[in-house]
């Protein structure tokens, strides 16, 4: 698998600050979107976020390449996530009654990130991953360190919970 972003990692390792700064732009927003769609719209979220970036930024001479640059990236979020919220300090806790869209998003999807926010950690991943990053079962599988067979479970199943949270739900319009 090519990295396309091995050439900016190679020249802000040799301390080109413009490489830098253009890695910065181009995994900034996948970081943010990542950490909120696991943690929630959150001020906890672009802590989390932040955090990770300026790890992998600061452990860029150890980075080894062996996995492209973003899906270690993704790892760290992840892992600053899960951090989050086990972290009595700083715990964050989605409430499916509570848990609100952020104003930006259209109408009508009310219910589906209360139900999104419902699902346990491991499933609620799983989802962001897939439908708010994109990512095929394959990188899923990646970035989580499971098996394919395993990513490939529990979005079935975090999509089985998700229908059933929205059964009977009235349509937002």
């Amino acid at each position: 698998m090519t990295d396309p972003h091995a050439d900016l990692v190679r020249q802000a390792r040799a301390g080109s600050d413009a490489a830098a700064a253009t890695l910065f732009d181009l995994v900034w927003p996948d970081a943010l979107r990542m950490a909120r769609s696991v943690l929630g719209f959150s001020a906890f979220a672009e802590d989390v976020a932040q955090e990770a970036v300026i790890r992998a930024f600061s452990q860029l001479p150890s980075f080894d390449g062996r996995r492209p640059f973003l899906v270690w990236l993704r790892r760290i979020v992840l892992n600053r996530a899960r951090n989050s919220l086990r972290d009595n300090r700083r715990l964050v806790e989605l409430d499916p009654e509570t848990a609100a869209p952020p104003t930006s998003m259209p109408a009508g999807v009310g219910a589906l990130w209360r139900a999104v926010a419902g699902l346990p950690a491991d499933r609620r991943e799983v989802v962001a991953l897939r439908f708010a990053l994109g990512l095929s079962i394959e990188e899923i599988a990646e970035v989580i360190e499971v098996p394919v067979g395993t990513a490939k479970s529990r979005l079935s199943r975090a999509m089985g919970d998700l229908r059933a949270a929205l059964e009977g739900v009235p349509h937002e319009r």
